[in-house]
């Protein structure tokens, strides 16, 4: 888990955040809007020291910002979402880029990503499965070297509340 600050403006009180899941996940998505910058500067630093990464959110746009702040700085950026035909999304994967900005669900079955060395998790999923399962595209038959996960997570916003729910289902998941 990388703890990181963010500015007040991208922070909803947790009070307010746990309103109602709509509130929840608003600030959610607020607290992914203020990570963005240290994301794609973390991004790029593992890609600068020759590691394969990908980067996993929930939304398609940013998936699209960080990929595009990554392409601007050189790196050999592509982009998966949901959107891309699953033959194509092949064709990516296959071409392995430096980085690979993805939704979550876009990756998370079908597919090896066992060439990957570092997975970044700007944005939670409330599924710890998702989580897993996603993780597991990097754990796949063939694997040799260790995989790095980062879950990148604003302190004193929704992220620490999703964190902590997930943590606790994984828990609970472990023990099942």
């Amino acid at each position: 888990i990388v703890e990181l600050a963010i500015k007040a403006k991208f922070q909803v009180p947790t009070r307010i955040a746990l309103g109602n899941d709509q509130a929840l996940r608003e600030a959610f998505f607020l607290a992914a809007d203020g990570k963005l910058k240290d994301a794609i500067d973390i991004v790029a630093n593992h890609a600068a020291s020759g590691s394969k990464v990908m980067c996993f959110t929930r939304r398609k746009r940013i998936a699209r910002a960080i990929a595009g702040a990554l392409k601007a700085q050189g790196v050999n950026a592509k982009v998966v979402t949901g959107d891309v035909l699953f033959k194509k999304r092949l064709a990516i994967v296959d071409s392995q880029p430096d980085v690979i900005c993805c939704t979550m669900y876009s990756l998370k079955e079908g597919v090896d990503l066992s060439y990957v060395d570092v997975g970044v998790f700007v944005e939670l999923d409330y599924v710890p499965s998702t989580l897993l399962q996603v993780e597991g595209r990097q754990h796949r038959f063939g694997q040799t070297r260790p995989v790095l996960f980062q879950y990148l997570i604003a302190t004193g916003t929704a992220d620490e509340i999703v964190k902590d729910v997930v943590v606790s289902k994984l828990a609970h998941f472990e023990k099942a």
